[in-house]
Formats: structure tokens, sequence, C-alpha cells
């Protein structure tokens, strides 16, 4: 078998999860005190996912960049691609935080949001 530890993340316990893995791919839980300890180890091991965040460039002097994220969790082995992706935009108009930018980014199923406030500046 091969052991592997992980922190689960789903709730506030933060239980400390022993995750074996049988030759036959069958994958063996302990540690968790909730059962979405064994959903999240199994999804971990299997195929995890995060949460991506970044900043985009924009077109205003007053506001060079705008941080984003993705409305939920996408694939980490599409993150690179995400990256480079959100890298190379560049936005013309001022978003408000939660607005959408691109529903359904890259076909990862997640929309790329603002979380910043372009406002322009009054000052």
């Amino acid at each position: 078998m091969n052991e592997r530890t992980l922190t689960c993340i789903v709730c506030p316990n933060g239980c400390l999860l022993t995750v074996d893995a049988a030759p036959d791919g069958t994958l063996n839980v302990g540690g968790n005190m909730c059962p979405k300890g064994v959903k999240f180890a199994r999804d971990e091991i299997i195929d995890p996912v995060r949460t991506f965040t970044g900043t985009a460039a924009t077109s205003f002097k007053d506001h060079p960049v705008e941080p984003v994220r993705t409305s939920g969790d996408v694939k980490i082995k599409e993150i690179a691609r995400l990256a480079e992706y959100v890298n190379s935009l560049v936005l013309d108009r001022r978003y408000s935080p939660g607005e959408v930018i691109e529903e359904n980014v890259l076909g990862t199923g997640a929309a790329l949001i603002a979380t910043g406030d372009m406002k322009e500046d009054t000052l």
C-alpha cells in the first residue's frame, strides 16, 4: 500500500487524514471526524481542484491591474493554462466586485470574476 497524509480543509476541524492506496486502486481513508473528510481525501488524490486567483491587466492608468478569481473550483491541471490566459487579458471596461468577466472561462465550468472595485478615482 502507498500511504499519504493530508490535512482536510473542508470544515474547521482540520482533520489529519491518512490515505492508503491499494495496488488495485482502492483508497482507504482514516483520521476523519466527519464524512466530508473521506470525500475530500478521495477527490484530492484522484482529481484535485482549487479556486484560481490572479490579476488581469487593465487599460486604466488609475487602476492598472484588477484582482480576479474563479467562481468555483477548477482542476489543478488547468491552473497553469488559466494563469497564462488571465495574464494575456487587458480589461477595457470597469468591473464591480463579483461581476463576471467571462463565463465558463476556458471551458473550466467556472466564471472568471472581478474581486476589486474599479471605480474611477475621484481625487
